[in-house]
């Protein structure tokens, strides 16, 4: 399927950044966002995810988040949550990370936890990142 090959290419894609092959790494991530439904609540998602190409860090971390996004479409948020929490690991300041930390969590009915993770990517978010954290955040109240 499309999802299973989008996966498979972003394991591809980290494994060319950790063997220090820039620049395929960053053609299997570009030809690879461009041809998958991320389903994704922000308009400007796809600029997020060009951005990625700037540096390593950050397109390991988008990578990972591809693949989290990838598993939630297809119901299976265990190993969604895995992806996310790769992705914050890989870039703690990434504002997109902590959020779909949260929807993670949030999904799997860990609460306390998903309520942190929207703080953080509301206190480091700009844009639409902070407004959708901001109101994961009305659901805590």
């Amino acid at each position: 399927s499309m999802e299973r090959d989008a996966i498979l290419r972003m394991h591809f894609t980290l494994l060319l950044v950790k063997d220090g092959q820039w620049a395929e790494a960053v053609s299997v991530y570009e030809n690879t966002i461009g041809g998958i439904r991320l389903g994704s609540s922000f308009p400007a998602m796809n600029v997020h995810f060009a951005s990625a190409v700037l540096q390593p860090a950050l397109l390991q971390g988008m990578a990972h988040l591809v693949m989290g996004i990838t598993y939630s479409n297809r119901l299976e948020h265990t190993q969604a949550l895995t992806e996310y929490g790769a992705a914050r690991d890989a870039q703690p300041s990434l504002a997109l990370a902590n959020y779909y930390y949260g929807l993670g969590l949030s999904r799997l009915g860990r609460r306390v936890e998903a309520k942190a993770a929207f703080e953080e990517a509301a206190g480091l978010g700009q844009d639409e990142v902070k407004a959708a954290a901001e109101e994961e955040l009305k659901g805590f109240k």
